[in-house]
């Protein structure tokens, strides 16, 4: 894993003494078998899923009104009863293949995913105005700082992160559906928080010590009037033997380019900074994507990541 040492802020980042974070997530891509991740839907799942489609195919009720409770769905149920387990005891990660997004169209296939998704945890609203299922192509904008434009509305690589990291809360589950292959590029990958988080506590530690420590996030105008353009929080956070992660590198870097947060040279540890909310200094990182990622989302399905950080290139 690399590092880049202007990252490091050794007065204010002290070593740290952090217990190591083990377990079935804590996992490198040598270690996993497709069967602990990859699962494809069974055939009564697509049965039932079809024979709702093919019931609301026309209606004027959009697909996020409907619940899973608002069907029987038995096959579906105990089947995704298996990937919550997966996603709460297992690797973290889950890819579901055979949803065929093609027959059923953009409607139906949303209509599917939605109710795959509700299936394992309630959905919340991705954006401020409450939207709850967001489509991810390149509308030709440009995520640049405080315009508000996020970066899957864009042909630019994604380096590994999380959905959402620069609102005050984050989500437990995300969901990704893939409607159409890319013609070129397009692969999706996976990495271990826990993997990453015990890397760094190996081979650098007072790295690990900063990125405990607050960073800005550009939150992309997803906040009231009056509210700051940025959210201050630490990369990582644990508790109570849980680990959580908040990585999003192009809302990191652009919060530190928002009007107010203007960089400057540092006079004694020789690094740039950036002032933050609360009047504090803070070196503008640098990071890298690490080692460990591992394709996935070549074909159709749906990807719930609660303990990792993914990536995606451009489409």
């Amino acid at each position: 894993m690399r590092v880049n040492p202007r990252l490091l802020n050794r007065r204010s980042a002290p070593e740290m003494r952090s217990p190591q974070f083990g377990g079935s997530m804590a996992w490198r891509a040598a270690d996993l078998r497709d069967d602990e991740w990859r699962l494809a839907l069974p055939g009564p799942v697509i049965t039932e899923l079809g024979a709702v489609v093919d019931k609301v195919r026309g209606a004027t009720v959009p697909a996020v009104a409907l619940r899973p409770e608002d069907f029987l769905l038995p096959a579906t149920r105990q089947f995704m009863a298996k990937v919550r387990s997966r996603l709460r005891e297992g690797r973290g990660f889950v890819v579901l293949n055979g949803l065929p997004v093609r027959e059923w169209a953009g409607a139906g296939s949303t209509l599917a995913y939605w109710l795959l998704s509700g299936l394992v945890a309630r959905p919340v609203a991705q954006k401020l105005d409450g939207t709850l299922v967001s489509d991810v192509h390149d509308t030709g904008l440009q995520a640049t700082p405080g315009s508000g434009v996020r970066p899957d509305k864009t042909s630019i690589e994604q380096y590994f992160h999380n959905d959402n990291a620069y609102n005050r809360g984050q989500p437990e589950f995300v969901g990704l559906l893939c409607l159409q292959s890319a013609v070129e590029g397009g692969r999706s990958g996976v990495a271990s928080i826990r993997a990453v988080h015990n890397d760094l506590l190996r081979q650098h530690p007072a790295a690990l010590a900063r990125l405990y420590q607050p960073f800005l996030f550009d939150r992309q105008k997803e906040h009231a009037a009056g509210e700051p353009g940025a959210v201050s929080a630490p990369i990582f956070a644990s508790d109570k033997g849980e680990l959580k992660m908040r990585m999003g590198l192009y809302r990191l870097l652009n919060a530190y380019r928002l009007p107010g947060k203007r960089a400057r040279r540092g006079r004694r540890a020789g690094h740039r900074t950036a002032q933050g909310s609360a009047g504090r200094s803070w070196p503008v990182p640098q990071l890298h994507d690490g080692s460990g990622r591992h394709p996935v989302c070549e074909q159709p399905g749906h990807l719930p990541s609660p303990h990792c950080v993914h990536r995606s290139s451009g489409a």
